[in-house]
Parts: C-alpha cells; sequence; structure tokens
C-alpha cells in the first residue's frame, strides 16, 4: 500500500518507519510546519497536574523544562506514548478526544487541589478551558509552538498523486484536513483524488474533507491509530 503523510515532519517520519517496516510505502509532506516558541519562565510547584493534547507540545515541554514529577493528562495514546518515551511516569490518558480527556480531568483531580497547566499550541481545535470552567477548574494555558500551514505541496507529492501513486491518506486533525483542502483546490490537484481513500480519524475531520472526490472515506470508529489502520487491515 502507498501513503501520503501530512502530519508534522516527526509524526510523519515515524508513522512512515512503521509503514516501511509492514512492507508498505509513504511520501511524507507535512502540511504544518512546527514553530516553537521562546521558552518562559515556569513556575511549576503551585499546579498539580499538566495537560497536553499533542505529542509536539510534550516535546517541547520536556526540551525546555525537563520531565519533572508532576502527572500529566493527554488527550490519546499517542501523545501518551510520546510522554512516557521521554520519561514521563504518571500519565492518565483521554481516548483522543478533548472532550473525553474534560471527563477523564473530573473524574480524577479534585479542583481544590490546584490549578492544571494546559501546554498547546496557539491554535487549538477545542477549547478545554469551556468545557472545565463549570466545574471550577482553573486551567492555565502557555503556548509552546505555532503551527504553520504550507501552501502548496512538494513536487514528489504532485508527481506521486498525478502518476496515481497513492492509495491512502491518513488525517488526524481537523486543520490538517482544512489546510490540505485548500492545497489541493489552490494547485487543481482534487482530480487525482479519485483514486485515494481518505483516513479519518473522527467524524468531524471526515466531514472537513467530505467534499473532494475521493475514492472512499474510511472514519475510525474510535479515535486512535490502531482503529484508523485497522480500517484497511495493518496492525499498528
Amino acid at each position: 500500500m502507498r501513503f501520503l503523510l501530512i502530519r508534522p515532519i516527526e509524526e510523519s517520519l515515524t508513522l512512515a518507519q512503521k509503514l516501511e517496516a509492514l512492507g508498505h510505502c509513504s511520501v511524507t509532506n507535512p502540511v504544518l510546519t512546527i514553530e516553537a516558541v521562546s521558552p518562559s519562565v515556569l513556575d511549576l510547584t503551585c499546579y498539580q497536574a499538566l495537560v497536553f493534547t499533542s505529542a509536539v507540545a510534550v516535546r517541547i515541554f520536556a526540551k525546555h523544562y525537563g520531565v519533572g514529577d508532576l502527572p500529566i493528562y493527554t488527550v490519546g495514546q499517542k501523545t501518551a506514548l510520546a510522554a512516557e518515551r521521554l520519561g514521563f511516569r504518571d500519565i492518565q490518558s483521554g481516548d483522543g478526544d478533548v472532550n473525553k480527556l474534560a471527563q477523564l480531568i473530573k473524574s480524577t483531580a479534585d479542583a481544590s487541589h490546584g490549578p492544571l497547566l494546559y501546554l498547546s499550541a496557539a491554535d487549538i481545535a477545542q477549547d478545554l478551558n469551556e468545557l472545565l470552567k463549570d466545574n471550577d477548574y482553573q486551567l492555565d494555558r502557555v503556548i509552546l509552538y505555532n503551527a504553520k500551514a504550507k501552501t502548496t505541496f512538494e513536487e514528489l507529492t504532485i508527481k506521486a498523486l498525478k502518476e496515481r501513486k497513492i492509495d491512502y491518506i491518513p488525517f488526524y486533525s481537523s486543520r490538517s484536513a482544512l489546510i490540505f483542502k485548500e492545497i489541493t483546490n489552490k494547485t487543481n490537484m482534487t482530480e487525482y483524488l479519485n483514486q485515494v481513500t481518505a483516513l479519518c480519524l473522527s467524524s468531524n475531520i471526515e466531514e472537513k474533507i467530505s467534499d473532494l472526490p475521493w475514492k472512499r472515506t474510511l472514519t475510525a470508529t474510535r479515535p486512535n491509530e490502531p482503529e484508523l489502520f485497522n480500517l484497511i487491515g495493518i496492525g499498528l
């Protein structure tokens, strides 16, 4: 099977290696460029836990502030795994969904025990603070990076699409899906999608690209990577 991977470069390369080990090939073309924000001084002693909704934020935080011993909450399995690999130990993970992450925090964190620190990108798909504010939680947010949208595809991607050498494109976020659609329309590449299947992590993502002329769109029953690739019989 042949894949086009559009996640940030580290995530795309990691996935490409997994797929290659299983006999598949990939073209990597991130549609977002990650730019870390200059680190600020953080007093972590007043917080009861850290909250992450991306593996990128975990890596940047660990690089600038270390791992420490605070408990952490992550949005899903991939972010939790990234944290574990970096040395975080007390990790609780949602099921790949910000709403479920909020529910997890409500069920396991006592608002009276102090604020939570949310480390994120400048642009976020959903406001976690809005989901928690009615339960008296204080969620302080610190922006660690900007994810800047690209405006065109790389030549290798254009060539692969035109030559019908892409079978699947996995989509992990609404924002990357929208950027992909914008680039595709701008570069007149939509006609080359009719032999490509879109793999969507959630129904929200599928809605963003449903008007493109795909061969098929498949959506994971649960928003995590193993479920996404189970749709096409690949075990990750």
